[in-house]
């Protein structure tokens, strides 16, 4: 269920938690992604934000709050991971507002990876190089500071 979500935009997302419950949001794909992986992935800020004041307002509890946030998908990659792949700004800062931990390492590999070691992998195509290295400057002030 977790992977026909990605695909969708703001509202879909809104109808979709009002429709199952919050619940959704936690359901994972086969790569243990959850919405919040899918999301970041694609760096829609929007979205992202929207996933995390749900687990927010429904979270009660300190500590399943932050294995949420920073719950790793099958090739041990946190959310975090998937924005900093994506070089989007808006998404890492919304996810380190909300205490994503940007010290794990990825269980991917041998030694793993900081999510400021994986930084723009996966930028759009589309963005011209001198934007990238703009993003790629942003991001990286948020994840080393």
């Amino acid at each position: 269920m977790v992977g026909q979500f990605y695909r969708n935009d703001l509202p879909e997302l809104q109808r979709k938690i009002k429709s199952f419950g919050y619940g959704v949001i936690y359901d994972k794909n086969d790569l243990l992604q959850t919405m919040l992986h899918e999301y970041s992935k694609r760096g829609d800020s929007s979205c992202v934000e929207l996933i995390l004041e749900t687990h927010k307002t429904c979270c009660k509890d300190h500590d399943k709050y932050a294995v949420f946030i920073d719950l790793k998908d099958f090739y041990g990659k946190t959310a975090l991971h998937y924005a900093a792949e994506s070089c989007v700004p808006n998404c890492i800062n919304l996810l380190l507002f909300y205490s994503a931990y940007k010290h794990i390492k990825t269980t991917e590999g041998l030694l793993g990876k900081f999510p400021f070691e994986v930084l723009g992998k996966n930028a759009a195509q589309t963005v011209t190089c001198a934007n990238k290295y703009r993003l790629e400057i942003e991001c990286i002030k948020l994840l080393c500071e």
